[in-house]
């Protein structure tokens, strides 16, 4: 692979070790935003969280979801933040469904 960067005189912007170790980061973080709605579920049905607090701090989750998608994104444009904040903001909204028939 070198022999090829070198004959045609660019640099490389990332080490194969720097790209895996970024998809595996990647897949691990929305992996684990995807369980929301059955960490959600779980709080509710333990009685730790009500309902209600689900649908009444709405707004701040949103905040953190955006926040959250823009710092697992690799894209600087907000088009992949964009495309993985919907499914995310949907997700809650699912989990403050499913924790709304535990209570």
């Amino acid at each position: 692979m070198n022999v090829y960067i070198s004959s045609l005189d660019v640099a490389t912007y990332f080490e194969i070790n720097e790209f895996i170790s970024f998809v595996l980061a990647l897949t691990l973080a929305s992996g684990l935003a995807f369980m929301l709605p059955i960490f959600m579920r779980t709080l509710s049905s333990l009685g730790i969280v009500e309902s209600s607090f689900w649908i009444r701090n709405f707004k701040y989750s949103l905040i953190a979801i955006v926040i959250f998608t823009a710092i697992i994104t690799p894209d600087g444009t907000g088009v992949t933040m964009l495309m993985l904040s919907i499914p995310l903001i949907s997700l809650y909204l699912l989990g403050w469904l499913l924790s709304k028939g535990v209570s």
